[in-house]
């Protein structure tokens, strides 16, 4: 370990080092730091520490080779690690395992933030090593103060809140390019710079990717600014978490209130419409900020570009927006706890779909004018059919019976006839092979519309389990009727209301509710799902998973 000496020559301030903040001969002011002036790989010197949370401890620190100041992040997760006079740390017993696979994600995480150094939203990442029996990050040194400091010396204008948006909206879209959750978005990790442009911090809570279920044992939270899904070890995270995060940031910025707890808005939601506390605020903004704060997951944007899209529409957009019901990002069609997510509809589901825009049309000024247009229309071409082609067949009965001699016709030959006219004009019944509906192999996972992965097991406490399926072959349109059983052995009905096509994806939720209404995780057991038609109880498919 090496400890700093005061250079001669040089004029410090109260014996401060001006790059790291060190005052001479002053310990370290918890014994988890690091003890400034230690080395680490012979290149960087560590300073005073700029913060420390549930994965680490970030110190200011002198790169000696490039001569230049850096901040470096150190894997220290609270709770499994201790350091007590030595730089090595400390692995709490039957911990080692659950540090290993920390550190090494730890490590592949600083590969993938790398790659976003391009960004001018993201903090940028020098180096990343292990050493002392833990790992470190280093990374651009950032002049300025988080915007917790800032908000609690100085109310915010709109127009910076609006830069916060933007700018925060561009680095969740490169996070989330490349498969990562920041899980921790806050104002205390959102950095305002010197330029007064805004960065994105602290990637310590990062999460690779949805279905990273290497990380269900780790709890993430930040009261008032997490959503549900991370007060669950297994919970559905996604970029809406990231989402709910920054709309209760952008809550906290333009009302200067704290968001309720997303936990306890699940029994009494309190969260007040941020135009009530704020009406500078444009609708477009807090609208957005409401959806983006929404309880459950489904209800959400589910990526961020549809969320910036609706928190900057004009006054304009969002009143025809507002007038006609549209609603942005996932569009969900739900029937009890069954699901089908617009977002992953078939090109002939988005067909059926975009008919729904004609009566949008009807009710529109175009509509008022035409429908009056078409009936006059129709109404002459009624009269026309009646005038010819009535008077026509009028002149033919009579015609026929002046020059023909009337045959007379017994109950029997009418009975006759109309059996060989309803023969003829009844179609042939299709084979039993041309009526059969077919659908795919049935995948089931916890992570909404992914249509894709498939898992045989699942772990107790998950929130909901999603199962997803595709029309294989379909001579028509079909209705589906679901049955099954809880894991804990209860059965459940249902019919889908949603009448599908021929290769258009199906989903169905299965989720628990307590006496008063309130979510809960699924018990142990085996949760099992049969897929039937509804018109003929034709059998489909079936699809079990167990929940341990």
């Amino acid at each position: 370990m090496q400890v700093f000496e005061i250079v001669p020559g040089y004029e410090y301030e109260n014996n401060c080092c001006p790059f790291c903040g060190y005052v001479e001969n002053t310990p370290q002011s918890h014994a988890s730091y690091l003890a400034p002036g230690t080395l680490l790989i012979g290149r960087y010197t560590v300073g005073t520490v700029l913060g420390a949370g549930g994965f680490g401890i970030t110190y200011r620190a002198w790169d000696n080779t490039l001569n230049t100041q850096v901040a470096i992040k150190e894997y220290y997760p609270q709770g499994i690690v201790s350091r007590s006079n030595s730089s090595e740390v400390t692995i709490y017993n039957k911990q080692e395992e659950s540090f290993t696979h920390g550190r090494a994600r730890f490590l592949k995480e600083a590969r993938s933030l790398a790659n976003l150094n391009s960004n001018p939203r993201t903090v940028s990442i020098h180096d990343f090593f292990e050493e002392n029996g833990t790992a470190y990050i280093v990374m651009e040194y950032l002049k300025g103060c988080n915007l917790k400091e800032y908000i609690t010396k100085y109310s915010m204008p709109f127009e910076t809140i609006h830069k916060v948006a933007e700018q925060m909206c561009e680095a969740l879209s490169a996070v989330h390019s490349i498969g990562l959750v920041h899980r921790d978005i806050s104002p205390d990790n959102i950095y305002m710079c010197e330029d007064g442009s805004f960065k994105l911090i602290d990637f310590g809570a990062v999460k690779q990717s949805v279905n990273d279920t290497n990380l269900s044992s780790t709890v993430v939270l930040k009261h008032g600014y997490a959503p549900i899904e991370q007060y669950s070890k297994s919970g559905n995270i996604g970029p809406w978490t990231d989402i709910y995060a920054l709309s209760a940031t952008l809550y906290r910025l333009s009302t200067g209130k704290l968001p309720q707890e997303s936990i306890d808005r699940l029994s009494a939601d309190m969260l007040t419409y941020p135009r009530t506390l704020n009406p500078t605020i444009p609708a477009s903004f807090a609208n957005a900020i409401m959806r983006g704060m929404s309880i459950q997951v489904m209800d959400r944007y589910q990526n961020i570009e549809d969320f910036k899209r609706a928190l900057f529409r004009s006054e304009a957009e969002e009143a025809r927006f507002s007038s006609v019901g549209i609603s942005e990002g996932i569009s969900t069609v739900r029937s009890g706890r069954s699901f089908v997510s617009g977002s992953s509809f078939s090109s002939e589901e988005k067909k059926e779909e975009e008919k729904s825009g004609f009566s949008q049309f009807i009710n529109g000024p175009a509509g008022i004018i035409l429908i009056p247009l078409v009936a006059i229309i129709l109404m002459g071409a009624a009269i026309v059919y009646f005038v010819y082609f009535a008077g026509a067949d009028k002149g033919d009965d009579e015609g026929g019976s002046k020059g023909t001699q009337t045959e007379e016709i017994t109950e029997q030959d009418t009975t006759d006839i109309t059996k060989q006219e309803t023969t003829a004009a009844a179609p042939q019944p299709a084979s039993e092979e041309d009526r059969y509906y077919e659908i795919s192999d049935i995948k089931v996972n916890t992570v909404e519309d992914d249509w894709e992965t498939d898992n045989s097991s699942l772990s107790s406490g998950v929130m909901v389990v999603h199962f997803y399926w595709k029309l294989e072959k379909a001579p028509g349109k079909i209705k589906y009727k679901v049955k099954g059983e809880y894991p804990n052995g209860d059965p459940y009905e249902e019919v889908l209301e949603n009448e599908r096509n021929k290769g258009s994806l199906q989903g169905f939720s299965l989720m628990m509710e307590d006496e008063n209404g309130n979510r809960i995780g699924l018990p142990e057991g085996t949760a099992t799902l049969r897929v039937y038609n509804n018109d003929t109880d034709q059998f489909l498919g079936a699809r079990t998973i167990e929940i341990h």
